[in-house]
């Protein structure tokens, strides 16, 4: 029966580092949570990553894009609003708790 709770593993992952992984002041440190699937065998992998921090997921349509978005954050701290962002998601949602 579902409850609409997710307790999926990876959710339940999310929510216990959201609350026990601290952001560094510096930006030295950031956390994000990776998931890449297919829609089918002969499909392009997809992926999106989580931010540990805030919540916001980030989709990609490849992985390519993801690394580069990932990179991107790393090398020059790339938010949401940032045209590397724009460039490399399909989309970005914000989790709402």
């Amino acid at each position: 029966r579902n409850l609409g709770i997710d307790i999926s593993p990876l959710n339940i992952g999310v929510r216990y580092m959201k609350k026990n992984v601290q952001q560094q002041p510096d930006g030295s440190y950031v956390a994000f949570m990776v998931r890449m699937w297919r829609d089918s065998a002969r499909s392009q992998w997809r992926a999106s990553a989580q931010s540990v921090h805030t919540g916001e997921v980030v989709r990609f349509a490849s992985v390519p894009m993801l690394l580069h978005y990932l990179h991107s954050h790393v090398a020059h701290g790339a938010t949401k609003d940032d045209p590397e962002l724009e460039a490399a998601a399909t989309e970005v949602e914000t989790e709402e708790d």
